[in-house]
């Protein structure tokens, strides 16, 4: 954190940089929760992840994701499509497994919002590998 003139503050905010996309977390530096962003590379696959206390909010400013969405409980797996035209955030709760694959021929931009600040020590998170549910990331050709 740096001073600024006037009382103002600068934060850098946290980035990982991988081979799916270039992420900046904790934009605004909220006191609880995390505001992020990541630029996601065409046909890039993250999934699956789930938490135990964070609720994820997603909203994609553009471009657009196949999201996979798993009930381990309930053994239902849905998708849903985020895009830019249809500006509507999606709301995951705790104990939902997801993740998502980047459909459009460019980056997509997704923006999101974690209840829980994130900790590198000690993740609100559980892992499974892409494929764990017997999913098919690909387009169906219709």
């Amino acid at each position: 954190m740096k001073k600024a003139t006037n009382s103002a503050t600068f934060f850098k905010p946290r980035v990982h940089d991988d081979d799916r996309r270039r992420g900046t977390f904790d934009v605004f530096h909220t006191p609880t929760g995390d505001i992020n962003y990541s630029y996601i590379y065409p046909n890039a696959i993250a999934a699956w992840h789930k938490h135990k206390k964070q609720t994820d909010y997603w909203h994609v400013i553009k471009g657009a994701l196949k999201v996979g969405l798993y009930d381990q409980v309930r053994d239902k797996l849905q998708w849903v499509y985020l895009h830019e035209s249809e500006r509507q955030t999606l709301a995951i709760p705790p104990g939902i497994w997801h993740g998502w694959r980047n459909i459009s021929a460019g980056e997509t931009i997704l923006s999101y919002y974690i209840t829980q600040k994130y900790d590198e020590k000690n993740p609100d998170e559980d892992r499974a590998p892409v494929g764990a549910f017997g999913e098919n990331w690909e387009t169906e050709a219709k």
